[in-house]
């Protein structure tokens, strides 16, 4: 019997997403990775246009809240995920000039940066917004990596509180 993939549909708008490591490597906070980690954003940016509302990245997985004007979302999360594994040949079978024919074999061999998988959540209210925004946020606190959400320096919480885009209270989270 054949299985089909279907491919989800997602509708412009805003959405809360999550992607994790490849069996929860703790590899995200390493400055080639956040450096490559920005290319990748700037890359897939200019092929998928979106606005960012929120991230942060923690050791073994990320957390976006973004508002797309496309119905491409996976193919977005797949350039940006296919554009940062490609910096690091530990992760990546690209690498290797071997024929086609073996290019299998060694792509099992080779270790990986990403679940095959992310997570996604459409946003529907101003309530969800703000809730998932402050998950983003927090969520170095809530694995114990901080004390306070304004301690964790890979978010947008520092940069957007100077800007204007969040409140001056969320630099004190203290959950949900």
């Amino acid at each position: 019997m054949t299985i089909w993939k279907l491919r989800k549909y997602y509708p412009a708008g805003l959405y809360f997403i999550t992607m994790n490591t490849f069996e929860w490597q703790k590899v995200l906070i390493e400055p080639e990775m956040l450096a490559s980690l920005r290319r990748a954003v700037a890359l897939a940016k200019g092929k998928y246009p979106f606005e960012n509302h929120a991230w942060v990245v923690m050791p073994d997985h990320m957390h976006f809240v973004i508002r797309t004007h496309h119905v491409e979302l996976g193919r977005f999360i797949g350039c940006f995920k296919s554009h940062m594994t490609r910096d690091f040949s530990q992760f990546s079978y690209k690498n290797y000039s071997l024929n086609n024919h073996y290019k299998w074999r060694r792509r099992a061999k080779r270790g990986r940066l990403w679940h095959l998988r992310f997570y996604d959540h459409r946003i529907t209210d101003q309530q969800d917004y703000e809730r998932c925004v402050k998950y983003c946020l927090y969520n170095p606190v809530k694995h114990g990596y901080t004390a306070t959400a304004w301690d964790w320096p890979y978010s947008t919480l520092r940069s957007y509180i100077k800007q204007g885009k969040y409140p001056e209270r969320w630099k004190y989270l203290t959950g949900q």
